[in-house]
C-alpha cells in the first residue's frame, strides 16, 4: 500500500519539482555509451507507453518486487512476491493495454 501512495504522489509531481523528477526519469551515459539506467528508475518502453522501472531481489529475504510507472497517463504496477526468482522459460508480465 504504501509504494502504491508512493507511486501515485511521484506521479502526481507532489514529491519533487520538475527539475529533479527529469534528471531522476532520464537515462544516462557511461563509459560504454548510452545506458537505459536513470537516476533510480530504467527508462525504456512497453506496447508504446514510456515505462519507468526498478525492481530488486532479495533473495536471502525470499522475496522479490518490480515497480513499474508510466507517465504521464499515471497509471503504476507494483509486484511484491516471496518467490525469489521466476522459473528461466516463464513469460514476462503483461504490460496491460496499450
Amino acid at each position: 500500500h504504501d509504494l502504491a501512495l508512493w507511486d501515485g504522489a511521484l506521479l502526481q509531481g507532489k514529491l519533487l519539482k520538475p527539475d529533479s523528477m527529469h534528471l531522476l526519469w532520464t537515462a544516462g551515459t557511461v563509459a560504454e555509451g548510452k545506458s537505459s539506467y536513470a537516476m533510480g528508475f530504467v527508462a525504456g518502453s512497453v506496447a508504446g507507453r514510456r515505462e519507468l522501472w526498478h525492481n530488486g531481489l532479495t533473495p536471502t529475504a525470499g522475496g522479490s518486487t518490480h515497480n513499474a510507472l508510466f507517465p504521464p497517463d499515471h497509471p503504476a504496477i507494483v509486484t511484491l512476491t516471496n518467490v525469489a526468482a521466476s522459473p528461466p522459460d516463464a513469460a514476462p508480465p503483461a504490460a496491460g493495454p496499450a
